[in-house]
C-alpha cells in the first residue's frame, strides 16, 4: 500500500507494487497476462516513462485517460514482440495539466488502470 500528496495537491492511495528507482524516484510495477510493466517516475513533473517486459508476443493498447472517464491519449496500440519496450508521456507535449490520470493497460483482452500523477 502507498499513499502519497504532493505540493500540488495530487494525492494517491492504492494497494500497487512500488519501487524506488535507482535516482530515487517513485515508480509502479503492474503485471498483466505475462507482460511486466514499470512506470516511473510517478508523480511526475513533465516525462513519464512506460517500460514493459514480455516473455511472448501480444496485443497491447495502452490509453492515457482523464478522470472524466475521456481518452486523452492513444500511448500505443499494436502488436508487440516479445523483448523490453518503452514508451514516454510528455505532459507539455500532450498540453496535459496537473493532475491525477489513468493510464488503461490492456494486454491480450486483460485490462487493468493504473493511477499517476503530472505535477
Amino acid at each position: 500500500m502507498y499513499e502519497f500528496t504532493d505540493a500540488n495537491g495530487c494525492y494517491s492511495s492504492d494497494t500497487l507494487a512500488t519501487s524506488v528507482t535507482q535516482d530515487g524516484t517513485n515508480s509502479l510495477v503492474e503485471s498483466i497476462n505475462g507482460a511486466d510493466f514499470v512506470i516511473y517516475p510517478n508523480p511526475a513533473k513533465e516525462k513519464m516513462t512506460i517500460r514493459l517486459v514480455s516473455a511472448q508476443d501480444l496485443n497491447l493498447d495502452v490509453d492515457l485517460i482523464n478522470l472524466v472517464g475521456t481518452v486523452v491519449t492513444v500511448v500505443q496500440s499494436s502488436q508487440i514482440s516479445k523483448g523490453t519496450h518503452s514508451f514516454e508521456l510528455n505532459a507539455t507535449e500532450l498540453k496535459l495539466s496537473q493532475g491525477v490520470y489513468y493510464l488503461r493497460l490492456k494486454v491480450n483482452g486483460s485490462e487493468k488502470r493504473v493511477k499517476i500523477c503530472f505535477n
